[in-house]
């Protein structure tokens, strides 16, 4: 009789615990879902920012460096040289001199090739250094006001210096070592395509097209695969050589990294923070081994030499060369030059950006 007096009590005591904890986890549901949209929307902002840093501070600072090590392996200057001297007697005078136009004629289109993939492959290391970089101070910034002192002591944060290192190890790993590889192997593509051209052959602009897309399709088959030291064997071998080159060439190897570290900060080197530095090294040089990764490069090479081509294309065929009908159609001079005219206009406005704006990098 007790119990059965007391059971509608408890059973009111238990509905309003109930409601009780249920306002609490809806506003608790409620608060994760604005925690978790502000997140994002920092994540966001915080990866947009790593788009500025590239296109206005990162790729601006190594271009010279890109320049320098272009104009080193793909140097013309001995070559006009050799131009500029004095024909020899007969035939073997004229025959040399027409033997350095051909050289100059396949280091030319080599050169292109080689500037293209160069600030392709430069500005997908960039991007993805920043990305691993700005993860980290992401991490450490919702880190704040978490941890406490023992728990920051073992995760270390990364000054300004020591972002600055991370970042400028580019300039010791692909255009350093890897460029003069690539190079060489560009050089003997473009013989492939060029190398049977006369020189006293004048060349349309539907030719010359033609000329650029063959060359710009095994420049990024070449790029993708990061095989240049020969053709494959097999598929298998193939694969191989991707894993192996684009993991080895955009950064230098571990013990580069720490003797540049402790050179850099000597007696006040963190054993910490260097270890941080390689963990992150190490990372770029996994996601650098993927077919994801290869095939971005491949495809963000096809899409800039698409674009130089075109500007190429609407700077030497100006008043519109192609095919035309009489009637003004379709492949009018009129028609064909307002297109080359639009071309040039879009070419110019969206300027040259290796990978380009929208381009997405390997997750």
């Amino acid at each position: 009789s007790t119990r059965q007096g007391t059971t509608p009590a408890r059973m009111e005591a238990l509905k309003g615990l109930h409601s009780t904890f249920r306002g609490l986890f809806d506003r608790l549901e409620v608060r994760l879902k604005q925690d978790r949209k502000q997140a994002e929307d920092d994540l966001e902002a915080h990866f947009h920012a790593v788009e500025t840093v590239l296109f206005q501070t990162a790729l601006p600072s190594i271009s010279p460096r890109v320049k320098y090590s272009l104009q080193r392996f793909c140097d013309v200057s001995a070559l006009l040289a050799a131009l500029r001297q004095p024909s020899g007697d007969g035939r073997e005078g004229s025959r040399s001199k027409l033997e350095v136009w051909q050289d100059l004629k396949v280091l030319s289109f080599a050169r292109a090739a080689a500037a293209i993939a160069a600030l392709t492959v430069v500005s997908m290391q960039m991007r993805l250094m920043l990305t691993v970089l700005s993860r980290q101070l992401f991490l450490e910034r919702a880190m704040e006001g978490v941890a406490g002192e023992a728990a920051r002591g073992l995760n270390p944060t990364l000054g300004i210096e020591a972002q600055e290192f991370f970042l400028s190890l580019v300039e010791r790993g692909f255009v350093t070592t890897g460029m003069g590889t690539m190079v060489e192997a560009l050089k003997a593509t473009a013989a492939t395509i060029v190398g049977n051209l006369a020189l006293a052959e004048t060349m349309d602009a539907s030719r010359t097209r033609a000329t650029f897309a063959a060359l710009g399709e095994k420049v990024a088959r070449r790029v993708r695969r990061g095989d240049f030291v020969s053709e494959p064997i097999d598929e298998i071998e193939s694969e191989t050589r991707t894993k192996n080159f684009w993991r080895d060439a955009l950064l230098p190897p571990d013990e580069t990294v720490v003797s540049a570290f402790r050179e850099r900060f000597g007696a006040g080197a963190d054993d910490a923070v260097l270890a941080l530095l390689l963990t992150m090294a190490r990372e770029v040089r996994t996601v650098a081994s993927t077919r994801v990764f290869a095939d971005a490069l491949g495809d963000a090479t096809a899409r800039a030499w698409d674009r130089f081509a075109a500007d190429a294309e609407a700077s030497l065929f100006r008043d519109g060369e192609d095919e035309t009908d009489a009637d003004g159609g379709e492949g009018s001079a009129e028609s064909v030059s307002k297109k080359k005219q639009t071309a040039r206009r879009e070419t110019r406005a969206r300027g040259f950006q290796p990978g380009g704006p929208n381009f997405e990098p390997p997750a």
